[in-house]
């Protein structure tokens, strides 16, 4: 891949040859299988990013930065209230909490104020405040963050479980694989 650096400056060869390039190098050394293991097993926060963008432009919203924002914890890996936090997510044990609480599903982009001001509350709280002086998801201009207001929005007392965990880093790696796929076999 070293090449397509030089073939980036270079005015004689389009970018056509370059994409050509890159879809064959993605077909030759990766499959669909091995990217939604790896964004699966992913506890970084850069892939965040990515995943807010395809969110956004797959529902055909506008995604754009807002000037500070934060990788935001939908249950919060720390806090006052984390043994009980903890068990309501349906993990009680510390050591396996972490591991869940870091992975894809669990976070989000969010905007540097309203985190802060959510800190490290329960799920219904961050979904469900909106007030002048603590901010939550109802404010956030992300579409993730406003996807989870409009899918709670008639639960009594939402919770943010394992099992959602789960399915939103299944969704974010199928999202992300088919980003890289479906790319290359158009």
């Amino acid at each position: 891949m070293f090449g397509e650096n030089i073939k980036l400056v270079d005015r004689n060869v389009n970018i056509e040859e370059i994409e050509r390039d890159f879809n064959d190098h993605i077909s030759r050394t990766w499959t669909s299988d091995d990217i939604k293991k790896e964004v699966s097993e992913y506890d970084k926060n850069i892939l965040v990013f990515l995943n807010e963008y395809l969110y956004a432009a797959g529902k055909g919203l506008q995604f754009a930065f807002t000037e500070k924002y934060d990788i935001e914890h939908i249950v919060p890996a720390s806090g006052r209230n984390q043994p009980q936090i903890r068990q309501d997510a349906g993990i009680p044990d510390a050591d396996e909490f972490m591991d869940w609480v870091n992975k894809l599903g669990n976070k989000l982009l969010l905007e540097e104020d309203i985190n802060r001001s959510i800190s490290n509350e329960w799920f219904r709280t961050k979904i469900q405040t909106s007030v002048t002086d603590k901010r939550g998801y109802k404010n956030s201009r992300y579409a993730i963050p406003a996807a989870l207001v409009e899918a709670y929005k008639n639960t009594a007392k939402p919770y943010w479980l394992k099992s959602d965990i789960i399915a939103a880093t299944d969704k974010i790696a199928k999202r992300i694989s088919c980003f890289i796929f479906c790319a290359v076999e158009s």
